[in-house]
Order: C-alpha cells, then sequence, then structure tokens
C-alpha cells in the first residue's frame, strides 16, 4: 500500500492559489506522484517481488504448465528489462479546473487525454471505393458546447445489437451546464429517435431535447455527472 504518494493515471497539476497559471506533469499511467512544498516527483519504475498466488488460484495450474512444457518460471521481480516511458510538462493559465473569473478551464485534462490517446491515423491509399462511401468528408461528426463537456464514448449497443450507437458524455471541471451536441446533417436525418439510457445502457423514462431538424441534442448536466443517449436509426 503506497504511504508517501498518490496514484497518477494521467497527471497532475500545480496550480498558483489566484488560479492565473500552473503546470501539469502529464504521463501515460504511471505508477505514483508525490509533491513536497514546490517539487513533483513521478515515480516511473517499481521493481517489487511478485507477490505468490493464493493455493485456490488458477495461475497456478498455468504455471506448473509452462514450467513442465517450456522449463519457465516467473521472475521474481517485476518490472525487469528495457524499460521506456513518456511523460510531458505542460504550463498554462487558468488553474486545474477553473479560471480565475469562476469559468471552465478543461486545457489541462484535455491535454492529458490527447496525450494517453493520440490519433491513429488510417490511409486510404487513394481507394475510390471506400472514399466514396465516406459520409462526412473530414467535417466534425459530434460538436459540443460547452467546453468542460467531453465525449467519453461512442460506441454500438451491447445487448440488442440492433445497430444503435451509444454515446456518453461527462462532465470534467466540477460545473453544471446546459448542454448541446450537434450532430452531422447527414446523420441526423438517419435518427429516429434518442433515449437516454443508464451505464448498462437501460432505457430510462426521460426523453432528452432532440431537436432532429436542426440536429440538435440538449440536456442538463451537473458536475462531474455522466449522461448515456441511444442513438435509433432507420
Amino acid at each position: 500500500k503506497a504511504r508517501y504518494e498518490k496514484i497518477c493515471h494521467k497527471f497532475v497539476d500545480l496550480s498558483s492559489p489566484d488560479k492565473k497559471w500552473g503546470i501539469a506533469l502529464i504521463n501515460e499511467g504511471k505508477y505514483a506522484f508525490d509533491v513536497n512544498g514546490g517539487d513533483i516527483q513521478l515515480t516511473l519504475l517499481r521493481s517489487p517481488r511478485y507477490t505468490p498466488p493464493s493455493p485456490e488460484a488458477w495461475v497456478n495450474l498455468e504455471r506448473n504448465l509452462n514450467k513442465e512444457l517450456y522449463n519457465h518460471e516467473p521472475p521474481k521481480f517485476s518490472e525487469i528489462g528495457p524499460f521506456r516511458c513518456n511523460y510531458v510538462l505542460y504550463p498554462h493559465s487558468g488553474s486545474t479546473l477553473s479560471n480565475p473569473d469562476g469559468t471552465a478551464n478543461p486545457k489541462v485534462r484535455r491535454k492529458a487525454e490527447e496525450f494517453n490517446n493520440p490519433i491513429i491515423i488510417m490511409p486510404l491509399n487513394g481507394n475510390a471505393e471506400v472514399e466514396n462511401r465516406s459520409l462526412l468528408n473530414g467535417e466534425s461528426l459530434l460538436e459540443i458546447s460547452p467546453s468542460n463537456i467531453a465525449l467519453g464514448a461512442l460506441k454500438y449497443e451491447e445487448w440488442k445489437k440492433d445497430n444503435s450507437i451509444i454515446v456518453r458524455f461527462f462532465e470534467d471541471c466540477g460545473l453544471s451546464a446546459s448542454a448541446e451536441v450537434n450532430i452531422h446533417p447527414k446523420i441526423a436525418k438517419m435518427i429516429i429517435k434518442i433515449e437516454e439510457t443508464d451505464l448498462l445502457e437501460r432505457t430510462l423514462n426521460e426523453d432528452p431535447i432532440w431537436n432532429k431538424k436542426e440536429g440538435k441534442l440538449s440536456f442538463k448536466i451537473d458536475k462531474f455527472e455522466i449522461r448515456s443517449f441511444k442513438l435509433i436509426f432507420k
């Protein structure tokens, strides 16, 4: 159990008391951090002993088979061998979550998300068939406002397999907001209905405000709240 450190999956930030500026240490999921005065330390590598499994654990069978078939045994310590990590120092205006005037400041969290989830580029190599099937031609699928509302998931519905799409939004600065999501017209015209769901994708009784003509989804969201919606297509 950590005694002197706190977990640090994406970033740690130090901001001035007046919320005018700060500096964030962004990382890719390394172990922990600690702050002592004005110093930030990030633990990049740990090499503890491998914890022995309990007698009933299935991993005992796996290890016995590996020993018998391949003469392989787990190492005595973890994280032994070549090691590589990435981290970023990000100076910024405002504090971790807000600006001096009390407005939302999502810059730090967004930079951390972008660093941990970089864009994947897939070249089409001039494939005319794929290009002709493109609906949006480089335009945005969704435009979300205000800036402290983020898209957490865009995925198929898990249970009915009816090609419905689940979109999940969350507020990431600790400020309640009235959110608006503008859906690209080519996508909006194919939507029959939008229903709100819980995290298990069960339909709730509250219908969101959906303006199909304008392609606009509107809803209230509380601080750090998660809201999920199911887009039902033709």
